[in-house]
């Protein structure tokens, strides 16, 4: 109702980059509710953004393996 909803995909989004240096399954899970979250909302630039955080999520978590 007050047009928060893009504050708290960008703070979901923020969270999920800032633990991608200490937990994997926890930044994964804020990037994707952010995702979630921007498609929700049509928000395509903010999506893309969010999508190549995840890649990164993914490729890191690939070469740790």
């Amino acid at each position: 109702q007050l047009g928060m909803r893009p504050l708290m995909a960008d703070c979901h989004l923020g969270l999920g980059i800032l633990y991608r240096k200490t937990t994997q399954a926890r930044a994964r899970r804020e990037i994707e509710i952010a995702i979630d979250e921007y498609r929700a909302m049509g928000s395509t630039a903010w999506l893309n953004g969010a999508e190549i955080a995840l890649q990164t999520l993914d490729q890191a978590s690939t070469r740790e393996s």
